[in-house]
């Protein structure tokens, strides 16, 4: 089956792309450390070296967080503006990022070199950020269409509403349609990227166009496959859920621990990342048949280059 073999064959893509996502990696912990060092440090002064820091980093405690503001609120005030600003540039890093990946995945068949890499980067950082912002443009669309009728409904359904479980249900159901809609748009989102790295083009909103033709053409093979790449990324999310919301930080150590978690959880994300474009790059070529040049090894014409023997006279007296 198609979708099957676009799935393992991702699979393998990420398992043989180990330097990648290493290199992924070590991107992602520099921008993070950029925030997380001087913010811990502010965080570790205004609490006296003491342990109160760490409910801070468990779950969210009103308590906890309005004495903290009260006392520390103008140390902390110019982290929010930063952090504003940080997150837009960490849209547009990633951005600049998937076009390496998807890059060194269809071109170089995993034979991963940082100059390859960056030059897929660059190359596709202005399309891929046109897409990004049209689609970005689309799930506000969509958004809006879901809930503004639905927050009407509701609020008619208020009056003749039998308990709040109704209410509730509805905006379940509600938020149920914007999810898939939303997912619909970052599948299509995706296939376009690809679309422009297998044609070599910078058409954004042609190869968004014809993202969105191949994924309603294809609407089953697109879609199942997504669903089986959801599956370890969000068993692998809920056990680390499940262990951040067991496993209190009362100490260094355990601090240590959780932190050592954090960064395997970010790791795998990579990873499923990969996972993911190899899987999407293999249905999209598989499905319409396109196959990557390869430059072949140069051949010699062994016949061309030789000599016939009445070609060569000799003389003697030269020997």
């Amino acid at each position: 089956m198609a979708t099957l073999k676009s799935y393992f064959k991702g699979l393998g893509t990420a398992w043989n792309s180990k330097r990648m996502t290493l290199l992924l990696y070590i991107l992602l912990l520099i921008f993070t450390f950029t925030v997380i060092i001087p913010f811990f440090s502010v965080l570790k002064k205004e609490t006296g070296y003491s342990m109160s820091v760490y409910p801070l980093l468990k779950n969210f405690d009103f308590t906890v967080y309005a004495d903290f503001l009260q006392h520390s609120g103008k140390a902390v005030k110019p982290f929010v503006s930063i952090a504003i600003w940080l997150s837009v540039f960490y849209i547009f890093f990633g951005v600049f990022l998937s076009g390496g990946i998807i890059h060194i995945i269809y071109n170089q068949e995993n034979k991963f070199s940082l100059k390859e890499f960056f030059a897929g980067c660059g190359n596709y950082i202005l399309p891929f950020l046109r897409i990004t912002i049209f689609s970005f443009i689309l799930q506000v669309i969509i958004a809006i269409l879901v809930y503004v009728p639905l927050m009407g409904y509701l609020d008619s359904l208020k009056e003749t509403a039998e308990s709040e479980a109704t209410l509730v249900y509805t905006f379940l159901t509600g938020a149920a349609i914007h999810l898939i809609l939303a997912a619909f748009v970052m599948l299509v989102t995706d296939y376009a990227k690809i679309m422009l790295v297998v044609n070599e083009s910078k058409k954004s909103f042609v190869s968004f166009w014809l993202s969105f033709k191949f994924f309603f053409r294809y609407f089953f093979r697109t879609v199942f496959l997504y669903v089986l790449l959801l599956i370890l990324p969000i068993a692998f999310a809920t056990g680390y859920f499940l262990f951040s919301e067991h496993f209190a930080i009362t100490s260094k150590q355990s601090f240590v621990i959780v932190v050592g978690v954090q960064q395997i959880f970010v790791l795998m994300r990579i990873w499923f990342k990969i996972w993911f474009y190899g899987s999407e790059i293999s249905l999209l070529t598989g499905t319409l048949g396109i196959q990557k040049q390869t430059v072949s090894n140069e051949e010699w014409d062994v016949k061309a280059l030789e000599i016939e023997e009445e070609e060569i006279e000799i003389d003697p007296d030269e020997l």
